[in-house]
C-alpha cells in the first residue's frame, strides 16, 4: 500500500508525494519520539511512512528480488476507526513515468506510475477488531486491482525474535512472498500474472490514519537485492531514506545492507 512517500534524507528526493518537512541532520531524518496528533490520510490515499530503499525510474527489470530482516518482530498496535492501519513492511515495485497498467500519482511534481508487491506484520481494526498484529501481504499488479491478503495474527513467541521477509522472482509473471517467524512460515504465497518488471525496493513502517497506533523501535537489518543473474547482494551503499515524523526513523549503511531503525510512538 504504498502511497504519500516522503523525501529522501542524505539523497534525491525521490519519494516526494507530500508537503511535510523533513528535518535533516548530518543526511539523516530527525527523530522526535514523542506522541502527537498525526494526519495520515485513509486506507487508501495519503499515508505516511518512514522507508529506506533504492529506486530507478523507468528501468527494465533490476531486481528480481528484495529482503530484509526485522530485528525483532514487534507488537504493532492501531485502535480507532478503519481508516487507522500501521504496518512494518517490505516493498518491491516498478516505478515508470508512463502508466504501463499501473496506478499512478505525484510524487511531488513528479506523476509516476506504480505497481508492487509487499508483505510484513500490519495492525488495524479491519480485520481483527482488538488492533492487534497480523500478518499480511498484497500487491498491485499491473492491469489489476489492488488486493490485500491478511493472515494469521502474530504469535506471542514470534514477538522478540526475528522475521523474515522476502519477495522474489519466480519467471512467468508470478512472485513468490514469504514471511518466516519463529513459529514457522505464516505467509508462503505467490503472486501470480504480474507482468511488473521491479526496478526499485523499499523497507519500513506505513502508518494511515490520525490516531491510535503504535509500534515499538525495531530495525530492518541484513538487507539484499537479488539481481538478474538470480544471485543474492547486500544493499551498496546510495540508499536514501526519509521519514513523515510520524512515524519515525534512520538509515545507516555498514556493508551488510544497512539499517533502518523505525519506530511510531504515535
Amino acid at each position: 500500500m504504498v502511497a504519500n512517500k516522503p523525501p529522501a534524507c542524505g539523497g534525491v528526493g525521490i519519494w516526494v508525494r507530500t508537503l511535510l518537512a523533513v528535518a535533516m541532520i548530518a543526511g539523516f531524518c530527525m527523530r522526535v519520539p514523542q506522541a502527537f496528533a498525526y494526519s495520515c490520510g485513509n486506507q487508501s490515499s495519503g499515508h505516511c511512512y518512514a522507508i529506506a530503499g533504492v529506486e530507478a525510474d523507468n528501468a527494465p527489470l533490476t531486481y528480481y528480488g528484495a529482503y530484509t530482516e526485522l530485528a525483532p518482530a514487534i507488537a504493532l498496535r492501531s485502535t480507532g476507526d478503519s481508516n487507522n492501519f500501521i504496518t512494518d513492511e517490505l516493498w518491491l515495485q516498478q516505478f515508470n513515468t508512463s502508466s504501463n497498467g499501473c496506478p499512478g500519482s505525484y510524487f511531488g511534481t513528479t506523476y509516476k506510475y506504480e505497481c508492487w508487491v509487499e508483505v510484513g506484520e500490519m495492525a488495524g481494526t479491519q480485520y481483527y477488531s482488538n488492533g492487534s498484529a497480523y500478518w499480511f501481504w498484497a500487491d498491485q499488479r499491473p492491469n489489476y486491482t489492488f488486493a490485500l491478503h491478511p493472515y494469521s495474527l502474530v504469535s506471542s513467541g514470534d514477538l522478540g525474535h526475528p522475521a523474515y521477509l522476502e519477495i522474489s522472482y519466480s519467471g512467468n509473471g508470478s512472485f513468490g512472498v514469504y514471511a518466516e517467524a519463529l513459529s514457522g512460515w505464516p505467509v508462503n504465497r505467490t503472486s501470480t500474472s504480474n507482468s511488473m518488471s521491479a526496478n526499485s525496493l523499499s523497507f519500513g513502517i506505513e502508518l494511515a490514519g490520525s490516531g491510535g497506533a503504535s509500534a515499538p523501535q525495531t530495525s530492518f537489518v541484513q538487507n539484499e537485492y537479488e539481481n538478474t543473474s538470480s544471485g543474492w547482494y547486500w544493499l551498496p551503499s546510495g540508499v536514501t531514506s526519509g521519514a513523515n515524523n510520524p512515524p519515525y526513523g534512520s538509515y545507516s549503511w555498514n556493508g551488510t545492507g544497512g539499517t533502518m531503525t523505525t519506530s511510531c510512538p504515535c
